[in-house]
């Protein structure tokens, strides 16, 4: 995996990499099983344990990508007193290949976005995951904490330079 390790503190790290530990083998699984995967999220409590977000079931079968995230976050937010942490899992297209888009925030500022490209072929039905990429992201829940890590460097790309939000899956 990237440094982005190196570059959060240790409240943010543990938790970080509990989620990693939690979205991304879901993800996985998802995408080995059905090709696809709708968006979702994970949060750690003020306890320490992990609650899996989903879409509300009120935004129909098949929602918008979109239309997902916004909700996840949605509830992110209203629950964030009682949050330590939260990841988002997308999927879109970063550096033409499919990607998987893992954004983790803490409470107390730090953000990272994990880029995970991979390739599922449809015939052998086979998923390879590609080299992930890290770098910093915007807090989306809690906003008044700025302290979005920097991982560039001047042999890394920024995430925004290669993550493509016009295409999202499930989106048509």
């Amino acid at each position: 995996m990237s440094d982005w390790r190196e570059r959060v503190s240790g409240p943010a790290l543990a938790d970080f990499e509990l989620l990693m530990g939690t979205v991304l083998p879901s993800a996985e699984s998802t995408l080995k099983r059905f090709g696809h995967l709708q968006p979702f999220g994970a949060s750690v409590t003020t306890d320490g344990d992990i609650v899996r977000l989903n879409a509300d079931p009120r935004l129909g079968q098949n929602p918008p990508a979109r239309d997902v995230v916004r909700h996840v976050y949605g509830s992110a937010r209203a629950a964030a007193f009682a949050r330590r942490s939260i990841a988002v899992v997308q999927t879109g297209r970063s550096g033409g290949s499919d990607a998987m888009r893992i954004d983790m925030e803490h409470r107390d500022g730090q953000c990272v976005t994990v880029v995970v490209p991979y390739a599922i072929s449809r015939f052998k039905k086979t998923y390879t995951r590609g080299t992930l990429v890290a770098g910093p992201c915007e807090p989306r829940v809690w906003k008044d904490q700025l302290q979005a890590i920097d991982l560039r460097t001047a042999d890394e790309v920024a995430i925004k330079d290669v993550w493509s939000d016009e295409v999202l899956k499930n989106d048509a």
